[in-house]
């Protein structure tokens, strides 16, 4: 994907995304955020938020992710219609192992 990205102008190699898209690699998948969401919280909650990151070595955002899944985790019935569509999908080619790694040592720079 990235190296489709790259030959059509539309990768910003410095943030390794798409230019103006937020993204996070989730499950091994990348997710393309569309919301903005903005909080106000107490300086207590942000010191956890802050350090409960720290300790995983993950921004807070991914915390507050998490916390939210969590809270508001699917019904189970919405959880087996996800995951039929994710197994009904059609399948990807998919690189081999060798050959991506070799086009993401390219897209940061370093010799194979």
């Amino acid at each position: 994907m990235y190296k489709q990205l790259e030959e059509a102008g539309e990768l910003d190699l410095c943030r390794r995304r798409p230019q103006g898209i937020l993204s996070s690699a989730c499950y091994s998948m990348l997710m393309l955020k569309t919301r903005r969401l903005q909080v106000l919280i107490d300086e207590e909650q942000y010191r956890r938020l802050e350090a409960a990151a720290a300790r995983r070595k993950v921004p807070v955002a991914v915390v507050v992710r998490e916390a939210l899944d969590a809270r508001l985790a699917l019904h189970p019935s919405e959880r087996q219609a996800a995951a039929e569509a994710v197994l009904s999908a059609p399948r990807m080619k998919v690189p081999d192992l060798a050959e991506l790694r070799a086009e993401l040592d390219a897209l940061r720079g370093r010799a194979g």
